[in-house]
């Protein structure tokens, strides 16, 4: 029957979720699987919960590595928002569940913090150069090179989620929701400059700090999406 009937069947599982303290991804993984059943007859409780549960593992993921866990938690918990519950339930709850906005800060953290490497590394003058002609990454600082790769990590898993498909052909509920954020075009934008900069492409480097500035003056909801 429709879960959302039992409604104290369904706060009683979401309270277990609430309280249910993993260390591992692979725990959190299962115990949203487990709940999935429950979101897709409709128990909006237990997909907030969920979402929680997986905003908690992302939260940990802060402290113990780079942004790619921490982003890739962000984006089950708005999964499970977006896609679990079926349409007549979901109420945009996406939009304002803390994985969505907590999700558009990381990005817009990483791709700032890879902006700031970029200028600085443009700024030293000699170390500049050695990433011009000839050269490239590899002849970068470190505190450059580790901000591109997070900043990759980060746009990578979201291009695997922006082509993701609802298993009929179409758009899948989470890659529509992915599309045309301010966030997302500034990240993409930020790593297009860094590469540019590293391999000394001056040209496309002035082109991305172009877009990176019209990035920063949306105010969202318009443009493409996460890859143009």
């Amino acid at each position: 029957g429709d879960v959302a009937h039992e409604p104290r069947f369904a706060s009683a599982v979401a309270s277990a979720v609430d309280h249910f303290a993993p260390t591992l991804d692979v725990e959190v993984s299962e115990i949203t699987s487990l709940c999935r059943p429950l979101v897709a007859l409709g128990s909006v409780e237990v997909a907030e919960a969920c979402e929680r549960l997986a905003f908690r593992r992302a939260c940990a993921h802060v402290s113990g590595g780079g942004p790619h866990g921490s982003a890739y938690w962000l984006l089950r918990g708005m999964e499970v928002v977006s896609s679990w519950l079926p349409v007549e339930r979901r109420g945009g709850a996406g939009y304002r569940h803390p994985c969505r906005s907590h999700f558009d800060m990381l990005c817009g953290t990483v791709a700032c913090n890879l902006i700031v490497e970029t200028a600085r590394m443009m700024g030293d003058g000699p170390a500049a150069a050695a990433a011009g002609e000839g050269g490239g990454e590899d002849d970068v600082g470190d505190a450059f090179r580790s901000a591109l790769r997070d900043a990759r990590g980060v746009l990578e898993l979201i291009t695997e989620e922006d082509g993701a498909d609802d298993g009929g052909g179409g758009a899948s509920p989470l890659s529509a929701l992915l599309r045309g954020h301010p966030e997302l075009n500034l990240l993409g934008d930020a790593v297009r400059l860094g590469a540019a900069a590293a391999r000394g492409d001056a040209p496309v480097a002035a082109s991305c700090v172009v877009s990176c500035l019209e990035a920063r003056a949306l105010d969202g909801g318009g443009g493409g999406g996460a890859v143009r």
